[in-house]
């Protein structure tokens, strides 16, 4: 009640798990589409700006991968609560994850964004790359802290068994990335275009749709009451 979770008609079959398991998965692939979305759009300024949106994702990443993967024990935790009849306490390790995450996370992408520059012509990378790589990065710690509020949320909603919620932000967050990565990188519907830069503001301001989606229904008097 509350969250429109219901027991289970077929509970412990395929039928169960297939439904469980089949919103997330659709999840995953639709978080990778967006970033084929913005390879997409700024593949069409050059093999530059490609190669080095692919680049700086990598390391992006390999960063923010900490944060978004301590972020996911939230289910764990909010699953043992719900399993045991502890609804009470599920929102607190919402609350939780966030303070320990988000925080943190803000913190390291941010000091990684300003040390980009000077580790990446240590290990070589040429200028033109650097460049076009530079400016995806100094955007992109702003949407990676809307993520972790995002997976911390949406992880909270798959240990209550809800993983139709997250889904449904999840497409719309790809649907708002298609459009304004398709304005913003090459200056269409009437918005200034940025190139790479674009792309990087239009995931992070996605992200964060994706993120207030979730929270609203976390805030919700719904959940609130249960």
């Amino acid at each position: 009640p509350g969250l429109g979770i219901r027991a289970a008609p077929y509970a412990g079959s395929v039928r169960e798990v297939s439904g469980l398991a089949v919103p997330i998965v659709l999840s995953q692939l639709s978080q990778t589409a967006m970033h084929v979305v913005d390879s997409v759009f700024v593949g069409r300024l050059g093999a530059a700006p490609l190669g080095a949106l692919g680049f700086a994702a990598i390391w992006l990443w390999t960063v923010g991968s900490v944060f978004t993967g301590t972020a996911t024990a939230v289910q764990t935790f909010v699953s043992q609560a719900h399993g045991s009849g502890d609804e009470r306490s599920c929102g607190g390790w919402a609350w939780q994850g966030l303070w320990a995450v988000v925080p943190a996370a803000a913190v390291s992408l941010f000091a990684f964004a300003a040390i980009a520059e000077p580790l990446w012509s240590l290990v070589g990378t040429s200028p033109e790359i650097r460049e076009h790589a530079l400016a995806y990065t100094r955007l992109r710690p702003i949407g990676l802290a809307g993520q972790c509020v995002w997976v911390v949320l949406a992880s909270f909603y798959r240990g209550l068994g809800d993983t139709r919620t997250p889904l449904a932000a999840t497409l719309v967050a790809n649907a708002t990335n298609a459009v304004l990565a398709y304005g913003l990188v090459l200056g269409h519907l009437g918005l200034p275009a940025w190139g790479i830069a674009g792309a990087a503001a239009a995931t992070s301001i996605s992200e964060w749709v994706g993120a207030g989606i979730l929270a609203a229904a976390f805030l919700g008097r719904g959940a609130r009451e249960r």
